[in-house]
């Protein structure tokens, strides 16, 4: 990826076809089975399960489209747990690459692979940020052989845990759930929650690091974004071959902190919603279940 300007007012002035948009992503919820999961309280959560491990309801067709993406040679891949600081990343990128204004232009109407058909990528213009909270198996087959760039975002398991809490009560369309944060809690600590286990998403997301040097692959802790964000602007750019001045990473800073005070993108929220018990609880399973990996989660700044 480099940084035409030619390129960049072309992008950035281009609209998908909206009315082609909504058709491609039309699908029948309806027709979806359900895994059946319920929390202690019995209040329903509508998810479906996909070998062995819990997703949203889209579906296993869509689910396994993301897998069938044609990936594009300079194709950029997002991926994280749901709740580390995607959306934020995808704004930030978005303006790294195609510089301001392209942001909410045309880049976020489409969605996570895994909610749209594998053809509705083809609607973006080229180069393309395609994004996914799927666990890598689950990715693009094209991804050795084109050496595509993948960007991971990583948040410490406890505050990514009250975010998502959040997420699921809000999202009642997607997920009907009516419960409350201690139910959620102990769904969470168990993997019965959208995208399973936290921790093991992190954990194989480890090891294909470690097991795919060809592959470049850009680890993001959502804490050093908060920290210093130029420095991260500045570390990014490097990693996606663009080149950037002092004065646009000012404008992506200002840009990406216009609503930088909603709780979603602090550091700590999790110390208002736990309870000494709960932390404990949640301490214990972190240091079980990422014991030696090389991640070590942040939990203040």
């Amino acid at each position: 990826m480099g940084n035409n300007n030619s390129v960049t007012e072309e992008i950035v002035t281009r609209e998908l076809d909206i009315e082609k948009a909504k058709e491609v992503l039309e699908f029948d919820r309806g027709k979806i089975n359900l895994a059946g999961v319920k929390d202690a309280a019995g209040h329903d959560i509508a998810l479906c399960r996909l070998d062995g491990k819990l997703y949203p309801p889209y579906g296993h067709d869509y689910l396994r489209n993301v897998r069938r993406t044609k990936l594009l040679a300079n194709d950029v891949i997002l991926c994280g747990y749901p709740n580390t600081g995607t959306d934020w990343l995808v704004q930030i990128i978005t303006s790294i690459v195609y510089g301001h204004g392209a942001y909410g232009s045309w880049t976020d109407q489409l969605g996570f692979l895994e909610s749209v058909p594998a053809s509705a990528p083809e609607l973006l213009p080229s180069p393309r940020l395609l994004y996914t909270h799927m666990p890598f198996r689950f990715l693009p087959t094209q991804i050795r052989g084109l050496k595509t760039k993948l960007i991971v975002s990583r948040r410490n398991p406890k505050d990514t845990l009250v975010n998502c809490f959040h997420n699921t009560v809000q999202r009642k369309d997607l997920y009907n759930y009516d419960g409350d944060f201690t139910n959620y809690f102990q769904m969470f600590l168990r993997g019965q929650v959208a995208y399973g286990s936290y921790f093991d998403y992190y954990r194989d997301w480890e090891k294909v690091g470690k097991d795919n040097q060809g592959i470049g692959i850009y680890f993001l802790d959502f804490e050093n974004m908060k920290e210093d964000l130029p420095r991260t602007i500045r570390s990014l750019a490097k990693f996606l071959d663009v080149d950037i001045t002092d004065s646009q990473i000012d404008q992506v800073v200002y840009d990406a902190q216009v609503d930088d005070a909603s709780k979603d993108k602090q550091v700590g929220v999790w110390k208002q919603h736990m309870t000494v018990a709960q932390n404990e609880l949640m301490d214990s399973q972190i240091d079980s279940f990422l014991k030696g990996m090389d991640y070590k989660p942040r939990y203040a700044l």
